[in-house]
Order: structure tokens, then C-alpha cells, then sequence
């Protein structure tokens, strides 16, 4: 109930939007309450295709999706920090993680890292706590990915990835990448420096042009599912 009066103030005060599900849908949550998403319920099985872009230090949604479902995630973070965490601590055969950084085309991205070291993802932009220094990460397009596991289909996609998730978006629904995509979870970064509500806005509008509709979102409001309409 609190999340819901902050998430309505900060909407009213124009700090934030407010993202509403557009109709019921049974869901069901995975993972711990900072990293954990839900996803349609029973949609997902053992031979189901997943990839999580943007780990951090937080495997629990795809852990619990791999203990519920008994399925193969994908996991992707090009950030050096993340990559240690998830050697040391992720031992889940069904968990295969990738270095690279999803992005709208083939190639490399500069990322920034947080001036905080308690803090590990890096983004796009420099801005205020975010110039303690970059690095190069190779990035690779949806279809770049998909080629080179070997996949035709993705039936549920996670984008946490520090703001390039616009420019993503954008590039999946021109090239059409997107079609092949069943589930996409998204968290949008408006509240960041650098980046603004036009723009997730706008996203949202591009994804409901393409046929998906909002089944889901976090308390905090960031956090979306978007499913593809059925009728």
C-alpha cells in the first residue's frame, strides 16, 4: 500500500509516471523483492528459450525460473564486476552466462561505472555518480544473439540495462526482431539522469503498436511485462 501512495505522489509531482497493467493476467513472481520479476504464469517450461540481459549482482529471478521450470537461462552483463559475482556465485549448470551487452546493432558501447563502489551496473551516460570511469564492451544485436545460440524464437526476454533499453526497443520494432520475442520484461530508467518519461512513453507506445500489451508491473513502477495480445 505505501509503494502504491509514493508511486501516486511522485506521479502527481511529476517526478514519475504511472504504468497501469491494461487488463488482468495471471502472473507469478520470481526472485527476491529487489531483483525479482514476474512472468505469465505457466508459460514457461523445460524447453523454453530465456535471456536475462543485465545481471548485476542478482540471479534470483532466473535461479527461481530454473527451479520452477527446470528450464535454460541466458544470462548477459558485459560489466567485469558482475561476471566475478556470478563465477563465484552462481554453480547452476542450467544458468549459461554470456560478456556481452545487448544492443541496437553489432559493435561496441562505451559504459560508465558508478562512482559508488557498493554499486555495479554501469550505464551509458556519464552523468552525476556515474564518472568514475568506462570501459568497452562489445554489444551485439537480438538477431546477433539468437544466431549465434541457435535460437529461432525467445519466449521471455529481460532488458536491466541502464537506459540503452530505448534505443533496443526502437531497433526491435524497426527491424522486426521483436515478432520473435513472447514475453519481454523491461525496466525503464526515466528516473535517471540522462534519460526522460518521453522516452519510456514512447516506448510503450511503440511495443502496443507492435502488438503487446502490459500484464504486469513492479510496486516501485519501474519494472514492466509486456505480453503479446491474443486477440
Amino acid at each position: 500500500m505505501m509503494s502504491t501512495v509514493k508511486k501516486a505522489i511522485k506521479h502527481l509531482l511529476g517526478r514519475d509516471l504511472w504504468i497501469r497493467s491494461d487488463d488482468r493476467i495471471a502472473t507469478r513472481f520470481y526472485g527476491s523483492r529487489y531483483g525479482g520479476w514476474s512472468i505469465v504464469e505457466g508459460t514457461v517450461g523445460k524447453g523454453s528459450v530465456v535471456y536475462s540481459f543485465g545481471i548485476g549482482e542478482d540471479a534470483s529471478f532466473d535461479l527461481g525460473l530454473i527451479a520452477a521450470a527446470a528450464c535454460t537461462v541466458h544470462g548477459f552483463d558485459p560489466t567485469p564486476k558482475s561476471l566475478g559475482w556470478v563465477e563465484k556465485n552462481v554453480h547452476e549448470e542450467r544458468f549459461v552466462m554470456h560478456p556481452w551487452a545487448l544492443g541496437s546493432e553489432d559493435g561496441t558501447l562505451t559504459l560508465w561505472m558508478p562512482d559508488n563502489p557498493d554499486h555495479v551496473s554501469a550505464s551509458l551516460v556519464s552523468a552525476s555518480g556515474r564518472s568514475k570511469g568506462s570501459f568497452d564492451a562489445e554489444c551485439k544485436s537480438l538477431e546477433s544473439v539468437m544466431k549465434e545460440l541457435g535460437h529461432e524464437r525467445v519466449d521471455v526476454m529481460k532488458m536491466d540495462i541502464e537506459g540503452a533499453e530505448y534505443g533496443v526497443i526502437e531497433a526491435l520494432c524497426a527491424d522486426g526482431a521483436i515478432s520473435k520475442v513472447g514475453q519481454l520484461l523491461v525496466e525503464f530508467h526515466h528516473r535517471m539522469e540522462g534519460f526522460t518519461k518521453a522516452q519510456t512513453l514512447s516506448a510503450i507506445k511503440r511495443l502496443r503498436n507492435e502488438g503487446f500489451r502490459i500484464a504486469w508491473v513492479s510496486e516501485v513502477g519501474h519494472e514492466v511485462l509486456f505480453v503479446r495480445r491474443s486477440d
